[in-house]
């Protein structure tokens, strides 16, 4: 399984107990597919689709590597998504990429007055 693969499925696994087992599910066909639950396995994820498609599809099985993003249709708390590995930025600290910065445009500003 790749990289992004073993990662969605991870993501599934890990879902909270108390959010809704449903979504949108954005495929990298350019397909959106509301869901109101799935299955996992190794390498496929079952859902079940909140209404028929337009041939009467109430379900699908996708390959992990077929999926592009996940839109939540349910109010989401911070809390709920750490299951998933998120975590909150840190507002107080700078970034490495942030500090070379400043430090580059200090080093310049003085050479500039010298």
């Amino acid at each position: 399984m790749e990289h992004c693969e073993t990662h969605w499925q991870e993501l599934f696994l890990a879902w909270p107990k108390e959010m809704p087992r449903r979504g949108v599910l954005v495929t990298t066909f350019g397909e959106q597919i509301p869901f109101c639950g799935f299955l996992v396995s190794r390498g496929f994820l079952f859902i079940e689709r909140t209404t028929p498609d337009s041939i009467g599809g109430r379900a699908a099985v996708l390959p992990y590597q077929s999926i592009a993003g996940l839109k939540f249709t349910d109010p989401v708390k911070p809390r709920a998504v750490e299951a998933f590995g998120f975590e909150s930025a840190a507002t107080d600290r700078a970034t490495p990429n942030a500090t070379a910065l400043a430090a580059e445009a200090s080093t310049i500003a003085t050479t500039q007055r010298r």
